[in-house]
């Protein structure tokens, strides 16, 4: 509201709001619109709407930061950084979702495999285009795709092509398909595009 910056400060403070979150081990759990007009009604102080917020108003010295504070704790969750089993099977299911694979079992080992961006020229002054390329990341101990993985192992994986909570993707995400901060950010793309504009 005090306008620090000559412009975007709605856009600085909605993707500040989300990284810090995400820092702190949260992840939220509102669609980016929600977020994005939360963001507004707060620059342009229109929190009175809300019952919690007027409530606030008549016994906080500061309303706005306790409102949000209700707010965020209100649509966020903890970022789970558990392990959970696995047979081999099911974790190359996983990584699909991921744009990587298992391939090639072979004398107990299996590769992983993953799409990877690179570019490509086709002679010495053309210019490079991008485009996706199947690579072998690492070779893994394969005992077979109905074995379980252990959990040193899955780790290792999940490390290596950079699918844990460190790198956005808590476990939630990555076992049971909920949103991950990589998604999201992706998601609140167009929230920051139309901040510009409101």
């Amino acid at each position: 509201m005090n306008h620090p910056f000559y412009d975007a400060n709605k856009r600085t403070a909605y993707l500040s709001t989300v990284y810090y979150l995400y820092r702190s081990g949260y992840i939220l759990e509102v669609t980016e619109k929600q977020l994005e007009d939360l963001t507004v009604q707060v620059a342009e102080k229109q929190l009175k709407k809300y019952p919690r917020y007027r409530d606030l108003l008549k016994k906080s010295q500061d309303p706005e930061v306790e409102y949000l504070a209700y707010y965020f704790k209100k649509n966020s969750r903890l970022a789970d950084r558990n392990q959970y089993l696995v047979t081999y099977r099911e974790l190359d299911k996983l990584l699909q979702k991921y744009d990587a694979h298992l391939a090639n079992p072979n004398n107990n080992m299996i590769d992983v495999m993953q799409w990877q961006e690179v570019e490509v020229r086709h002679g010495w002054l053309s210019k490079p285009k991008k485009t996706k390329e199947l690579r072998r990341v690492f070779r893994l101990g394969f005992p077979g795709w109905n074995k379980q993985v252990k959990q040193g192992r899955l780790k290792h994986v999940r490390d290596q092509l950079k699918l844990s909570a460190k790198d956005g993707v808590d476990s939630q995400s990555f076992f049971n398909g909920l949103d991950d901060m990589k998604v999201l950010m992706q998601t609140y793309e167009g929230a920051l595009t139309r901040l510009a504009d409101r």
